[in-house]
């Protein structure tokens, strides 16, 4: 088989970080050729360098875009004898992708959706249409591409996955502090805000030992939050970390928040926490709702309810027998989103375009 993996986006958020763990499993595999076409400067461009892999770099600017033009021209000359699955994975590499599968009738296209935020350009409808199948990491992503009048047959649900082997277990610290992390971009949608008043709730209890609130992510909210937190008075509870690597901040913490309401795709908050072995508390949006079982793997609260998500706190740091059996139940729903399950789906998809 022949893959073009495509992921323009300069970012790495959860996505991007998707397209690695494909990309380090389909390197893997004897019987496949892969091309990685990325954004200049991004980590799947780096891996691809590490790895060896042929790869071909976006840049910015009128300049980069004619010059990328050009290479993917040159390329499908080049390769115009054999069938290639072009898989995308962002909306830069949709347009781009669409385009070249319209003009090359050995390209086949593969998009793959993260996020279920809505296409409203008629234009990039077309491009989501000329796809052969759509991958939707949940039914929630389906519904919101479904709108725009793809055939449910090439509708397809593929779990995100996580690469266990890349995340360290949780230090124990051995003192009485109770650290809670929550990492995710300062951005709508994502919760802080109902988290923030939450924690003014919280603080309430008399009974707490010394503890602290880490929120791990950037985004255009960090300045409205901050001023929340001050006139909350929880700001000396708060660490803003900035854009961190989970791998880095996860295991020095006790329990890990994920308070999305809207636009998650697989939750790889969730995920990480799992994989880390933190217990982990989640609202129960439809993403969360897929994935996740209420007391055995995770507690839910009642989204855009500060008071429930409180109450949830409170609970799971009373309990130290609730947060181990939370992280032992964690752990065994990890391997329900392992790489080499996440694979074998996605060869499957390859090897149906491929017979059509």
């Amino acid at each position: 088989m022949n893959i073009l993996l495509m992921n323009l986006s300069p970012d790495f958020y959860e996505g991007e970080l998707q397209t690695l763990f494909l990309a380090h499993a389909l390197r893997q595999r004897d019987d496949c050729r892969l091309v990685i076409l990325c954004h200049d400067g991004s980590p799947l461009q780096r891996f691809a360098l590490t790895s060896g892999l042929e790869s071909i770099a976006f840049v910015d600017g009128f300049m980069g875009k004619l010059a990328w033009n050009f290479k993917l021209h040159w390329f499908s000359k080049r390769n115009n004898k054999e069938k290639w699955i072009i898989h995308t994975h962002d909306d830069r590499s949709v347009c781009f992708g669409g385009k070249l599968a319209q003009k090359k009738t050995n390209f086949l296209l593969l998009h793959s959706r993260h996020s279920p935020a809505r296409a409203s350009d008629p234009r990039f409808e077309e491009k989501l249409r000329a796809a052969g199948i759509i991958a939707c990491e949940t039914q929630e992503i389906a519904y919101t591409i479904a709108e725009a009048k793809v055939p449910p047959k090439a509708l397809k649900i593929i779990r995100g996955a996580i690469d266990r082997s890349r995340y360290t277990e949780k230090i124990p610290r051995n003192d009485n502090r109770l650290i809670l992390i929550c990492p995710g971009r300062l951005i709508a949608g994502n919760g802080h805000e109902n988290l923030i008043r939450a924690l003014s709730i919280f603080q309430q209890a008399s009974w707490l030992p010394p503890w602290e609130l880490r929120i791990s992510g950037s985004g255009p909210l960090f300045s409205s939050l901050l001023t929340l937190a001050k006139e909350l008075k929880v700001e000396s509870h708060l660490a803003f970390l900035g854009g961190q690597d989970s791998n880095v901040v996860l295991p020095d913490c006790d329990v890990l928040i994920a308070p999305a309401s809207q636009g998650e795709g697989c939750s790889l908050p969730v995920l990480e926490g799992w994989a880390t072995g933190l217990p982990v508390i989640c609202s129960d949006s439809l993403a969360h709702v897929e994935i996740v079982h209420d007391g055995q793997d995770a507690l839910f609260f009642k989204q855009d309810s500060p008071e429930d998500l409180a109450a949830k706190m409170l609970a799971l740091c009373r309990e130290e027998s609730l947060r181990a059996s939370l992280a032992a139940g964690g752990t065994r729903s990890l391997s329900n989103f392992t790489c080499a399950t996440m694979l074998e789906q996605y060869v499957g998809l390859y090897r149906r375009l491929l017979d059509e």
